[in-house]
């Protein structure tokens, strides 16, 4: 009984050894290192439920996204109101930044390496979503409250980090191999 072969064949070796030497490598790299960086930032602005009162905090901002009469509420992406008895809400000062939408991905070359930030302006962002290193540090409400962390942000991105290899990788020199004529066959 014949054995069934297995494996796989190149056609135009000649053609497939000149391509080897214009591999791209730094532009999947680069692509790498932007896909990486939209993932951050994408995890970066998600936010958690809206939540009511706070569990341990009392006063006048202790609703938190609760109307209550005669509190204070906060309202993600507008900003705060005061609430009155009968139920009529004023605007009072306190606006927000929109810390969701301000996450801002920069890039910076530095020799032959790239390197991509995710950043925000917003002045309250640490005390929202400030990791171990960051100053100031995310509080204790915000953690209560289910916001990430810029570390936990980052933890998540290095776990997923072999999938966006594998993507970024697959499509780069499956998009190369067909640019440089080379095909392969498996059976």
């Amino acid at each position: 009984m014949a054995e069934k072969e297995t494996g796989v064949s190149f056609e135009n070796v000649q053609e497939f050894i000149k391509a080897l030497s214009t591999m791209p490598t730094k532009e999947i790299l680069r692509e790498l290192v932007n896909q990486t960086s939209i993932k951050a930032q994408e995890r970066i602005a998600l936010r958690p439920a809206p939540t009511g009162a706070t569990a341990g905090t009392s006063g006048l901002h202790s609703t938190g996204g609760v109307k209550t009469a005669q509190r204070t509420m906060y309202v993600r992406g507008v900003g705060a109101f005061y609430v009155r008895k009968d139920g009529s809400m004023t605007a009072t000062k306190k606006r927000s930044e929109d810390l969701q939408q301000s996450w801002r991905r920069a890039s910076s070359l530095a020799g032959q390496g790239m390197k991509i930030d995710v950043r925000t302006t917003v002045s309250y962002a640490g005390h929202v979503q400030g990791g171990a290193n960051d100053d100031p540090q995310q509080s204790q409400v915000m953690k209560t409250r289910g916001w990430q962390t810029t570390d936990a942000v980052a933890e998540w991105v290095e776990r997923d980090a072999g999938k966006i290899m594998n993507n970024v990788f697959r499509t780069k020199y499956s998009e190369w191999l067909t640019q440089n004529g080379i095909t392969n066959t498996t059976s």
